[in-house]
């Protein structure tokens, strides 16, 4: 099974991911996606990659993490995304009392303060765009579930929601016009997204918005399949603790006003042609007659992925040291550690995709059958257990409980 290579993270890193596995039953690749969220959403703008003259890499991450109803996928997420929202309950106070102080009707005229919100969950684009507009630096977009983001795009202004955020995963630059209000502009747009969903909304999800490449932006975990039993174990406070701190050093170490406050991180010789090479393996899959297409066209995103990755790993290498900050040689490996993890779990997902499109259309053939004979007929035509599960939204154990009798 395809497993994220948590070695790539700094040892504190992954021991505070081995123990919340062990003592909470928390996925390893949930809590990885949460770590890298976490840290690029606190980055943001602050430090960008120079790839080539004209190419500047962003910490821009699109993290869908695919699991089973009733497996642990929220808790993970949240565990990890603890320390931004103390970053944002310590802004919001310090807002209060500056509003506390801000006299509209003063001589000569104050300005207002503003609260630099760094994590949304509930939004509308609207409000994304002035929330943005205040935190230039960049904002981290938490979803639970990712069927929300996905359906309600588009909901009231058609086509222009998805422009927005087809702009905003490369960095680029948007202009919002306003109803009696002066128009906004963001200069470098900078959301990284993390959410959760299942399988079957996955695939409806796949369906919508083939086509457009907007899909081929999310980078997807491996699939929980099982479901854990409680144990003894507790959970490690101190590394909680470090967790907190290692937010925070990244969070001090990335002030952000305007443009001018972007710092471009250079990278060694020998790191470029180890991207050189990877570009290269991508590109002779992408040659490949026999390859499927839809990881052709996944392989074009994530050629833009694997500079982001290099450079998150160079900032939380160097998090809160003091030192000059490069990507090195070994930060390209492993980035193309995570590049294959995320190429190999998409292509699990386009797989399973296609399997679930075949079961769909066989079983809305079988009308006059119920559910559970479906399921029986679906396994004896040869399909997988855990595939005919995915179908109905049940666990693998329940599928093999209804094909035994």
């Amino acid at each position: 099974m395809n497993h994220f290579p948590i070695q790539v993270f700094p040892p504190f890193v992954q021991d505070y991911i081995n123990d919340l596995n062990k003592s909470l039953n928390f996925h390893k690749d949930f809590l990885s996606a949460a770590v890298m969220f976490s840290v690029s959403s606190v980055v943001g703008n602050r430090y960008k990659l120079l790839v080539k003259e004209g190419w500047e890499a962003a910490p821009i991450f699109w993290f869908a993490c695919v699991g089973f109803p009733g497996t642990i996928k929220t808790h993970p997420i949240k565990t990890m995304v603890k320390p931004l929202t103390k970053i944002d309950k310590i802004s919001k106070s310090f807002f209060d009392e500056e509003m506390k102080r801000y006299d509209p009707d003063a001589k000569p005229r104050q300005t207002k303060p503003v609260f630099k919100q760094l994590l949304i969950s509930d939004y509308t684009i609207e409000a994304l765009h002035h929330v943005h507009h205040y935190n230039a630096r960049g904002l981290g977009l938490y979803k639970d579930e990712l069927n929300g983001f996905l359906k309600d795009m588009n909901k009231y202004r058609k086509g222009s929601d998805l422009e927005f955020w087809l702009e905003s995963f490369n960095n680029g630059s948007y202009i919002v016009n306003r109803v009696s209000k002066d128009p906004i502009i963001i200069n470098d747009i900078c959301i990284n997204i993390i959410g959760t969903i299942q399988y079957e909304v996955l695939s409806e999800v796949i369906s919508d918005y083939s086509g457009n490449g907007f899909i081929d932006r999310f980078l997807f975990t491996a699939p929980e399949q099982d479901v854990y039993e409680l144990n003894d174990f507790e959970a490690n406070k101190s590394l909680t603790d470090k967790w907190d701190a290692f937010i925070n050093h990244i969070n001090n170490d990335s002030k952000y006003i305007d443009q001018s406050s972007t710092e471009l991180i250079r990278m060694e010789r020998e790191a470029f042609i180890t991207y050189q090479q990877i570009d290269a393996k991508y590109v002779d899959i992408q040659k490949n007659d026999e390859e499927n297409s839809a990881i052709k066209n996944y392989l074009s995103k994530m050629k833009t992925y694997v500079p982001r990755f290099a450079l998150l790993l160079s900032l939380m290498r160097k998090a809160g040291t003091g030192d000059y900050i490069h990507v090195t040689h070994q930060d390209m490996i492993n980035a193309g550690l995570i590049a294959d993890y995320f190429i190999g779990t998409a292509r699990d997902i386009f797989v399973i995709n296609s399997t679930q499109s075949e079961l769909k259309a066989i079983a809305s053939s079988l009308r006059s059958y119920t559910r559970n004979e479906k399921i029986i007929y679906l396994v004896e035509k040869g399909f997988s257990k855990i595939d005919v599960g995915r179908y109905f939204g049940i666990s693998r154990q329940m599928v093999h409980k209804i094909t035994s009798f």
